[in-house]
C-alpha cells in the first residue's frame, strides 16, 4: 500500500528517529515528544500549556510526561523563588535519549523501564515492565 506524503516546503519539522524507535516508549509518549519538537526551541513548556493544545486530560499528559523523564528525554528542574518556595519549572527537551540519565527526576527516584505498584498477594513486588 502506497504512502502519500506532502510536500516538504514549509510548515515541517526534522526530527531523529530515535524515539519513534524507542520501544520503551508508548505512542502516547512518542506523539507527545514529536509534538514538543516541532515547537520552537525557546517555547515555555508546562503541563496546562500542552494540555490546552491537546485533546488527553491532565493525567493522560502528566503520565506520557513521566515516561520521557524516566526514559532520558525530559529533564524538568524546579526553580524555587527567594522565598524558597518553587516559582517554576526548567524543562529540558531531549531529542535523542540522555547517556548519563541517573533516573533522578524533579520528583523523586524514578526506575526506567519499571513501575512500582506495591506489594503482590505473595509479598514480593509487584512489578510492571513497559
Amino acid at each position: 500500500m502506497p504512502i502519500y506524503r506532502a510536500e516538504k516546503n514549509k510548515d515541517y519539522t526534522i526530527m531523529s528517529n530515535a524515539h519513534l524507535k524507542d520501544t520503551r516508549l508508548s505512542l502516547k509518549a512518542k506523539g507527545l515528544l514529536s509534538y514538543m519538537l516541532s515547537l520552537p526551541d525557546d517555547w515555555k513548556f508546562s503541563t496546562r500549556g500542552i494540555v490546552s493544545h491537546c485533546r488527553e486530560g491532565a493525567d493522560a499528559v502528566r503520565v506520557a510526561l513521566k515516561e520521557l523523564e524516566v526514559t532520558g528525554y525530559l529533564r524538568r528542574t524546579r526553580i524555587r523563588s527567594g522565598n524558597g518556595s518553587f516559582a517554576e519549572e526548567e524543562w529540558e527537551i531531549h531529542e535523542i535519549p540522555e547517556k548519563n540519565f541517573s533516573g533522578n527526576t524533579a520528583y523523586g527516584r524514578a526506575t526506567i523501564g519499571e513501575s512500582r505498584r506495591g506489594q503482590s498477594g505473595t509479598g514480593k513486588s509487584d512489578t510492571t515492565k513497559y
